[in-house]
């Protein structure tokens, strides 16, 4: 700001200073006085020579009189006044402005020494923030004192209290946004018609060193530990983030037709899905349950066609030709199994019958006959014999092919399945002659498909029969075995059991005899007693107790157990006396052994039709458990009732956790399951013994005996190879021998080991069943037991019946109507039993057809002419 000179010779100068309008009337009276050389711009000059300076300041300031000349006096009397230091006078206004802005420069000069101090401060704290420049170098340590100076750094970002957290990660944001500016614009050049973030994906995407923040498993990883709080707040709010996490779980979660294969293959009903769906809507990510419904009904209706449903006397089945083609090419599919690689199929038929109603009076007695496959492979692959013991451990790998809704009785298994599948089972395992000449060759066809070129077997036999001139690429041989419980192999063989003549399925031996279990022989050749018993698999100390207990003769258990009343004469025993001092056995002795000379020799008419052996039926591990266990049960019932110390056993059972009771009758004893079973032989046994037996040497010989039978329950359970310890399969034999004997021995009571089972331990089936299962089919026979169909009947079995009473009460009218029948009209009988088969046929359907939704992919044939039943 600069004032206007007071000693000025041209007032152009001073008229810097002060504007007028040049139409004004203070400017036409002062131009009048003073007329001005130019008028520029409402500027005017006045002559210097001039010394009428009150006339020109009165007309300056407005004082002029009537007469249009300037009025000094009022003018100068108005200044006595104070008129020229008012804001109406032009000099006064004027001056006011003049101190104003000279206030105001002041002020502006102390904001601007207050802003260099300012400088100054943010000077030496950027000299601080230095170290956090160099990014690379960029410590937690130096970032942390950085920013909080007075605190001791903490081990990590996750142990910071809530507000360091967020001071500490806006700083980090503040020290990398040079960054992420050069970032955001390389990505919008490189290509302007995406977003930026859009590029970003892509830029994640690119396969990245796994230790760089942009390696796609780091970025994902770290996103989603630290974003999922923030996500669970804002996803029901933001629209933009609820549509990408939506796109990012559809590459995880299953689509409406994924969701309708799983649910009808695990038996999940529709109202379950509808109930899931209601929890996890809001987030947009499941599919509508009425498009999974749609995509239920049309796949349940496509696997019915395909498959061929056929009405049997009492109950439902599919054609085993067709189901075991088809089980194969999805088993071949999951479990990645090459035709090359499969030396022979075995084909594995288990039966059993339950009650899948939760009641005794539901009426709801149905024996379920499935299958599944297991490859014997041409070489060794360790993979692929793990994943196939995986896939034979888990019930998924049973396939349902008939269902008998009635008991298994051998009426019933001879009319639902003998009559049905008697000429299917001979085709299958033997070569048979077609009408036209040609040879059919048994096993499974194989021919390449022309889309795929792939070796295929569904509707390969078929395909054969039908043409002369087609030859199959390859036929992969099969052998059918059979597994079951023992009234179940019972009925499949027409045999009466327990009730019959005979109960064996593998030797001769009768009802009546099956606990003669040892036998006289002659010794071949003179050897110690040491290699004689390694031949014949006994343990030394058990030969003895052997020869020993049948030289006493009289009652002892060995004599009372011996076959046809064997006895030994007084010159064997002399002989048995000089063999245990000399430890030799002379050529032609006569010794006492095990009788398990008649293993695998009892002919079943059925089976030999087929023709198949007595070898075809696999024992199941799971029931010999439970029968050998229950006799145990029995023994230490009976011994504790005798003792009075039966509260004290009972104590016992509920200590060891055990939901156990011992009452009534030892003939009536509850049934054991078989987590029971485990908890008895390696928990409650040996504190039972305890408590039963006071001697101290009998008490360890019992305890031995269960040690030796939880031993050989390890090994004839196994499900897997290479769980068997080097030497654990070939001394099964051997334990198990020396079980029987000194079980029989210490109890001394026939009805101890009554159970039929028994027979199976002390004749050597067991031992012969496992070792061929090994040899042959290198497959543990504990793989095989009825474990996998017993946990089926539990977890599909008994949903697959409920669910068909809702759908059998909802389709009634329908059915009853398609059968030509009136509920309101007809025999109440009648409907009943119509209602009955109805709910049959869907059960057959939930746990025949539901199954096999997710193998539907590999269905290419068309469905065979008969009597099939297709449900809308």
């Amino acid at each position: 700001f600069q004032a206007p000179p007071l000693d000025c010779n041209d007032m152009e100068e001073l008229m810097r200073f002060f504007w007028f309008q040049i139409e004004s009337r203070p400017m036409t009276i002062l131009q009048r006085i003073l007329p001005a050389r130019t008028a520029n711009y409402g500027r005017y000059y006045i002559r210097h020579q001039s010394n009428r300076g009150l006339e020109f300041l009165a007309a300056f300031e407005g004082f002029v009189k009537e007469d249009g000349t300037p009025d000094v006096l009022m003018f100068l009397t108005r200044i006595g006044q104070g008129y020229m230091f008012s804001t109406t006078s032009i000099f006064g206004s004027t001056f006011r402005r003049y101190f104003k802005l000279l206030e105001d420069y002041n002020t502006l000069q102390n904001e601007n020494a207050r802003l260099n101090q300012e400088i100054v401060a943010l000077r030496e704290k950027s000299e601080q923030l230095k170290p956090l420049f160099d990014i690379q170098k960029l410590t937690f340590a130096n970032l942390w004192r950085t920013i909080f100076p007075k605190k001791e750094y903490p081990q990590g970002v996750d142990s910071m209290s809530e507000s360091d957290h967020l001071g500490y990660l806006r700083t980090v944001l503040s020290c990398l946004q040079p960054v992420i500016c050069i970032l955001e614009s390389c990505l919008q050049n490189l290509s302007p018609g995406y977003s930026i973030s859009k590029m970003f994906g892509y830029l994640i995407a690119i396969p990245q060193r796994k230790t760089s923040v942009l390696n796609l498993e780091n970025f994902l990883s770290g996103f989603s530990s630290s974003i999922t709080k923030t996500l669970r707040c804002r996803i029901l709010s933001n629209n933009s983030i609820r549509m990408a996490l939506r796109r990012i779980s559809s590459c995880l979660m299953p689509t409406a037709e994924q969701i309708a294969r799983e649910s009808l293959e695990r038996g999940i009903s529709h109202s379950s899905i509808c109930h899931v769906y209601s929890m996890y809507h809001y987030t947009g990510m499941m599919p509508c349950p009425k498009l999974v419904t749609t995509s239920r009904a049309q796949i349940k209706k496509h696997v019915q066609e395909l498959l061929g449903l056929v009405e049997t006397a009492d109950g439902y089945r599919i054609p085993l030709e067709r189901r075991l083609e088809l089980h194969l090419m999805e088993y071949m599919e999951q479990q990645h199994v090459h035709l090359l690689d499969i030396k022979k199929l075995l084909t594995l038929l288990a039966f059993d019958g339950t009650r899948l109603g939760s009641s005794a009076q539901s009426n709801s007695s149905h024996c379920e006959f499935t299958l599944t496959c297991a490859a014997v492979f041409s070489r060794f692959v360790e993979t692929l014999v793990r994943q196939q013991e995986d896939f034979l451990n888990s019930p998924l790998s049973l396939a349902t092919f008939l269902l008998i809704c009635m008991d298994d009785t051998i009426e019933n298994v001879k009319r639902n399945f003998w009559e049905m599948y008697l000429q299917e089972l001979i085709a299958l395992i033997k070569d048979t002659t077609l009408d036209n000449g040609k040879i059919l060759k048994a096993g499974l066809h194989f021919y390449r498909d022309p889309e795929t070129n792939q070796l295929t077997c569904l509707g390969g036999r078929a395909r054969t029969a039908s043409s002369l001139e087609d030859v199959p690429e390859v036929v992969l041989p099969l052998e059918i075995y059979f597994k079951g419980d023992m009234k179940g192999f019972w009925n499949l063989v027409a045999m009466k059991g327990i009730r019959g003549t005979h109960c064996c399925l593998f030797c001769n031996i009768s009802t009546s005899a099956k606990h003669e279990m040892f036998h006289i022989i002659n010794v071949e050749t003179e050897q110690s007693v040491s290699n004689f018993c390694a031949e014949v698999s006994i343990p030394v100390d058990c030969f003895w107790i052997l020869n020993d207990g049948a030289a006493e003769g009289g009652s002892n258990i060995v004599q009372l157990c011996m076959f046809n009343r064997q006895t030994l004469s007084q010159a064997d025993k002399a002989a048995l006396r000089s063999s245990r001092s000399s430890n030799m056995l002379h050529a032609g002795q006569r010794v006492v052994v095990l009788k398990q000379d008649e293993s695998f020799t009892r002919q079943h008419d059925m089976l030999n039709q087929c023709g198949l052996t007595c070898k075809s039926m696999i024992l199941c591990m799971l029931h010999l458990k439970l029968r050998i266990t229950s006799c145990f049960v029995k023994w230490f019932y009976k011994t504790a009732t005798k003792m009075r110390l039966l509260q004290a056993v009972n104590r016992v059972l509920v200590t060891s956790g055990i939901n156990y009771n011992l009452e009534g009758s030892s003939d009536r004893l509850p049934s054991l399951n078989g987590e029971q079973c485990d908890d008895m032989v390696e928990v409650a046994l040996p504190r039972i013994v305890d408590v039963l037996i006071n001697d101290s040497v009998l008490n360890n010989q019992f305890q031995e005996v269960f040690k030796i039978w939880s031993r050989i329950l390890s090994t004839i359970t196994k499900t897997h190879r290479n769980y068997f310890q080097p030497g654990e399969i070939e001394s099964l034999q051997g334990r198990i021998n020396s079980f029987v004997i000194k079980y029989v021995s210490l109890t001394g009571d026939k009805q101890m080991f009554s159970a039929i089972y028994f027979h199976m331990l002390s004749s050597g089936h067991v031992s012969d069943l496992f070792r061929h299962h090994m040899d042959v089919n290198e497959l543990p026979l504990g793989l095989l037991s009825m474990s996998t169909n017993e946990l089926r009947h539990k977890l599909r079995g008994r949903g697959a019946w409920r669910q068909a009473g809702a759908q059998a009460n909802k389709n009634m009218k329908r059915d009853l109507a398609a059968a030509g029948l009136d509920k309101d009209n007809d025999d109440p009988e009648v409907i009943r039993q119509a209602a009955k088969r109805h709910r049959g046929l869907y059960t057959f359907i939930n746990m025949a057809c539901n199954q096999f939704v997710t193998g539907i992919s590999i269905l290419s044939f068309q469905p065979s002419n008969g009597s099939i039943i297709v449900l809308e």
